[in-house]
């Protein structure tokens, strides 16, 4: 009798895997072990077998390394061609990716070609007594958590990066790796990818960063907003904001930090003009340096917080802003 399989569904990003693929394998595996099944990495790609050591680390037991000229970059019509392919060939139990926009992307593409249960934004996986998928995922503007039950075989189900955390690698782990080339039609892809390249940090989403620099109500409105994009660009960071800096017209929700927005471990963040609701707290709970600039030395975001500068944001951060450029200077001419 053919062992079931749960597969994580690996993507590259410019030339590297995201921190999110590392926490899917870890997650994937307890799942695996639980229903006594296979776990299956699948990388889309052209030169992608390189990884198969890192996914066999962090909890592959095989790497299906499917390879195509057209898969050089991802574009949604060849991916979705190839992983639709796969899934009907092995029929895995469940198909995990990251919620990035290309896995988001990918996940919904590939489920309504199969009519198949999807799960977005899940914050975690469990296999409850009855060996059922439940998810847990935010709702109504993430005020609530639900818990959800999936019956569908196979399922999909994207999990928010940052929210699981990487476990520990296994360096004598190995895994089984098979090569497949994919038929896909070059005429049934309506999109090219012609070139890809790095943005500036502060254009990225910000659950893609390691360093996240956010604004709130102390940074006063739109008007003054530029010193926390000074701040971040300085910093190689991406921007976020809280509610209020939302409410104010300072970011779009896209950027907005919290239970109700993105949910962020970065390396560091820094929070600036920002006092600390129990919500936005709960969004960079896991980040692993805070510092705060703010004037209230009583704000409960201080209290978690690593390094707290007490004083005005628009007086300490250009100060800042100017060090951080002389340290820059000094490195590319020293």
């Amino acid at each position: 009798m053919k062992q079931e399989s749960i597969w994580i569904v690996a993507e590259e990003l410019l030339g590297e895997l995201p921190e999110v693929i590392l926490e899917l394998l870890g997650e994937g595996r307890k799942l695996a072990d639980k229903l006594g099944a296979r776990l299956c990495a699948i990388l889309l790609g052209t030169d992608v077998a390189r990884f198969d050591h890192i996914l066999a680390q962090y909890g592959a037991d095989e790497v299906y390394a499917v390879q195509h000229p057209l898969l050089s970059q991802y574009s949604s019509d060849p991916q979705t061609m190839a992983l639709e392919a796969l899934v009907k060939e092995h029929a895995p139990l469940l198909l995990i990716l990251g919620a990035t926009p290309n896995g988001n992307d990918l996940a919904a593409r590939v489920a309504t070609r199969l009519r198949i249960g999807l799960l977005t934004n899940c914050t975690q996986l469990e296999i409850s007594n009855n060996n059922e998928l439940e998810v847990t995922k935010p709702i109504y503007g993430g005020k609530f958590y639900a818990t959800i039950v999936c019956n569908s075989r196979p399922a999909i189900a994207t999990i928010q990066p940052g929210v699981i955390g990487v476990a520990r690698p296994n360096g004598s782990r190995q895994a089984v790796v098979t090569t497949i080339e994919p038929k896909l039609d070059p005429g049934a892809c309506r999109l090219k990818v012609t070139n890809v390249f790095k943005a500036r940090a502060s254009a990225l989403s910000i659950s893609e960063t390691d360093i996240v620099v956010s604004g709130g109500r102390g940074i006063g409105g739109v008007d003054k907003w530029s010193v926390i994009e000074e701040l971040a660009d300085a910093l190689g960071g991406g921007i976020g904001g809280s509610r209020v800096a939302m409410d104010m017209g300072c970011i779009t929700r896209e950027r907005l930090v919290g239970q109700s927005g993105n949910i962020i471990a970065p390396e560091l963040y820094v929070a600036a003009g920002i006092s600390g609701a129990t919500q936005h707290l709960a969004g960079v709970k896991e980040a692993k340096r805070t510092i705060t600039i703010n004037t209230d030395q009583y704000a409960a975001i201080n209290k978690s917080a690593d390094l707290v500068i007490n004083a005005d944001v628009h007086e300490v951060v250009p100060a800042i802003v100017r060090e951080l450029r002389k340290l820059r200077a000094g490195t590319r001419h020293g």
